[in-house]
């Protein structure tokens, strides 16, 4: 979890959400930027000045043996470019992106 956080609430109005991504398709850049924009919320639909985080690890799927292998391959993230092109896609602003260190995680947000 980033930030050290044990959880988060799926609340859309909550005053800051994170994302977590499902493993991309095959297609470019664009392809990669359009599927990761249909996954975020619009603005509207969120607490005025929300922040959306969108992590750059994708979502764990199988079993055990499955999320130890993704948590072995943190080179395998989204591109940063893509999630930051994705929230500005989708009408967020105020647009960052850093590692949180506590976690390990990359990190790119922006704010509804």
């Amino acid at each position: 979890m980033p930030f050290g956080l044990a959880s988060w609430s799926d609340d859309p109005k909550a005053p800051a959400l994170a994302v977590e991504l499902a493993p991309p398709g095959d297609g470019g850049f664009l392809d990669l930027t359009t599927q990761i924009a249909s996954t975020l919320p619009a603005p509207e639909t969120v607490a005025p000045g929300a922040m959306v985080i969108v992590l750059g690890e994708t979502a764990s799927s199988g079993g055990l043996v499955a999320r130890l292998l993704q948590s072995l391959r943190r080179d395998e993230s989204i591109p940063r470019a893509a999630r930051a092109s994705a929230l500005l896609a989708r009408g967020y602003t105020r647009i960052g992106a850093a590692r949180d260190e506590a976690s390990a995680h990359d990190l790119v947000w922006g704010f509804a």
